[in-house]
């Protein structure tokens, strides 16, 4: 018992060795539970529903994530992640398979924002996908850039802004505010990510930066929150898409 009540142990260590209690590591993000109490995989995203997205994407360190948010409801879902083998340096993610599941969710959801971090994915963030998509989106990434961005939002310039976005999910997920699907690799990731101080804010990272247990899809998840906010605030309004006019040739 001295052990157990000694400040010198560690709360986690003592619930887990000598109470038999799940715990987790002292400087993770979040409590697994609590994003698992979230999970609501019986939603159904309906396409003419206004959406969000967010894409993290690497090529063989990291994993590669896209995610997207209910602009209605705030229901996060996921679209795709995809994780090189970690045993095999030679590895990486198929670019052409990525770029088809966001050319399937542009053409079967009503995505009216899409924010996409630049690094290593810079010819699709800043040529590929706005050549395509722009005239789509109702809300930029950086519409006051130079030049203006619709897509591309290089997470390396808006270090703080996504820490201050990190704590309004986390608040977000310990009150209840959202649902999601539930996906086993989204809840991997957000149990594998680390608070990470940042000026006056908390920000997450690896447990390492060489470590094998990703975090991509989780920033992802905060992301599509934040790009949620960012158009609830923009004052736009989204009615319900129209319908194609049918012309009957007679």
């Amino acid at each position: 018992m001295k052990k157990i009540w000694s400040p010198k142990s560690d709360p986690n260590d003592s619930r887990r060795k000598y109470l038999n209690w799940p715990s987790v590591a002292t400087d993770a993000w979040l409590d697994p539970r609590e994003w698992t109490a979230l999970a609501d995989g019986d939603v159904e995203v309906d396409p003419d529903e206004p959406v969000v997205l967010f894409f993290d994407g690497s090529k063989s360190k990291d994993a590669t994530a896209l995610v997207g948010c209910t602009l209605d409801t705030g229901h996060v879902f996921t679209l795709g992640v995809w994780e090189p083998d970690p045993n095999d340096p030679t590895d990486t993610v198929d670019f052409a398979e990525v770029d088809l599941v966001v050319q399937q969710t542009m053409d079967q959801h009503r995505v009216i924002a899409f924010f996409a971090d630049v690094r290593e994915w810079e010819s699709y963030a800043l040529t590929e996908w706005p050549a395509r998509y722009k005239q789509q989106l109702k809300v930029w990434a950086q519409p006051s850039s130079r030049p203006p961005q619709p897509i591309a939002w290089d997470m390396r310039g808006h270090a703080y802004e996504f820490a201050k976005a990190t704590e309004a999910c986390h608040a977000e997920i310990i009150d209840g505010s959202f649902t999601h699907d539930g996906h086993p690799s989204v809840a991997r990731h957000m149990a594998n990510a680390r608070r990470r101080p940042y000026r006056d804010a908390v920000a997450i990272g690896k447990e390492s930066p060489d470590s094998p247990r990703k975090i991509d899809a989780a920033v992802c998840v905060i992301g599509a929150r934040m790009v949620r906010r960012i158009v609830l605030g923009s004052g736009k309004k989204f009615g319900k898409r129209k319908s194609a006019k049918v012309v009957v040739l007679t």
